[in-house]
């Protein structure tokens, strides 16, 4: 594992001297979220370098949405013209999609953005750095948006190294990209699309290849809260189809058996817990299912009875003074609608 300090400067993708193709595909993939989408899109339109080159383009598939998603997606197509392509599928299936978003990106770096993936300001001048710099040392960016406890670009080349370094955050899509030539040469692309995870196997297989990632931890995006999140079984997800990719890995002999065994205690008790637990205290903003949670936790952890007993009490802990938090903040919010009330009623 190789440590990198910051990236100074940039290197224009050219051949002949002339732009071939954009150097950044941004790849969105979208259904019945229109005021997220239009957000999402205005924070990358509006920044200078989408404005004032054509280093950058947008790619949208949009997966049979009802709502006024065509006319915004529409409206910017006018407006940006050849920077903006949009295509339409009859049914959402977005896991099963993706190689069909990549395809249609003409950038030399095909990048995943989810529709609720807002841009900060300056994000697209950090990417196409990062981006020419990854090019010339023949590594690939993986944007990981300071949700790591990391100071510096960390270089992965091993399966092992990027698992330690990237954790379960490799199955948050938004992180995730490929070079558009690996893209082309690559066979079985959605061989575990059923999976929901395709690009943590990709990752893997992209590493296994001799390639290396650059795990790049600035703080690039925003994710804008959707209405409700979720829509996927969270266990069957991260506990069954997760452990089944490092469990593959593990066989290969590309991760190491220490690293699996803190992987997948690091997966329950920082990842899988806070989760169930805001399923419980506040059902009515996820919809994610975690059908019989506890009996497969169980299976998957019987052997490592001191986590699993770890998770029994901090899962417990947790729920009770989340509980605790959520009965006073509404007994506060009664109060005061008792004395708004009484007050209006002495005018």
């Amino acid at each position: 594992m190789e440590v990198f300090g910051p990236i100074l400067h940039l290197s224009p993708i050219k051949e002949s001297g002339i732009m071939t193709n954009p150097i950044l595909s941004i790849c969105i993939p979208t259904y019945n979220r229109v005021a997220n989408l239009e957000e999402t899109i205005n924070s990358i339109v509006n920044q200078r370098r989408f404005q004032e080159t054509n280093d950058i383009e947008i790619v949208i598939l949009d997966n049979g949405s009802t709502d006024n998603t065509n006319k915004v997606i529409i409206d910017f197509e006018k407006k940006h013209k050849e920077k903006i392509r949009w295509y339409r599928n009859e049914k959402n299936d977005m896991y099963l999609d993706l190689e069909k978003l990549f395809s249609s990106g003409k950038g030399v770096f095909l990048k995943f953005n989810n529709d609720t993936l807002k841009h900060n300001e300056g994000s697209l001048d950090k990417m196409i750095q990062t981006i020419c710099d990854c090019q010339n040392d023949a590594t690939t960016p993986f944007f990981s948006t300071g949700v790591l406890k990391i100071e510096k670009n960390i270089l992965c080349s091993t399966v092992d190294s990027f698992v330690e370094v990237v954790s379960y955050w490799s199955g948050w899509m938004a992180g995730f990209g490929i070079w558009k030539d690996d893209f082309l040469n690559f066979k079985e692309f959605d061989r575990y699309s059923h999976l929901q995870l395709p690009q943590v196997d990709i990752i893997f297989r992209l590493i296994n290849s001799q390639k290396s990632f650059l795990v790049n931890n600035e703080n690039l995006f925003i994710s804008i809260p959707p209405l409700k999140k979720g829509g996927y079984d969270l266990i069957t997800v991260f506990l069954d189809n997760y452990i089944f990719l490092l469990t593959e890995q593990l066989n290969n002999g590309a991760l190491t058996e220490k690293t699996y065994l803190v992987e997948k205690r690091k997966l329950l008790l920082q990842f899988i817990r806070p989760w169930l637990v805001l399923l419980r205290i506040y059902p009515e903003k996820y919809y994610f299912t975690a059908n019989n949670y506890f009996h497969r936790i169980v299976h998957y952890y019987k052997k490592d009875k001191v986590v699993l007993a770890q998770f029994i009490i901090y899962y417990n802990l947790a729920l009770c003074y989340n509980f605790f938090k959520k009965s006073i903040k509404s007994c506060f919010n009664w109060s005061s609608t008792l004395v708004n009330n009484f007050k209006k009623s002495q005018h």
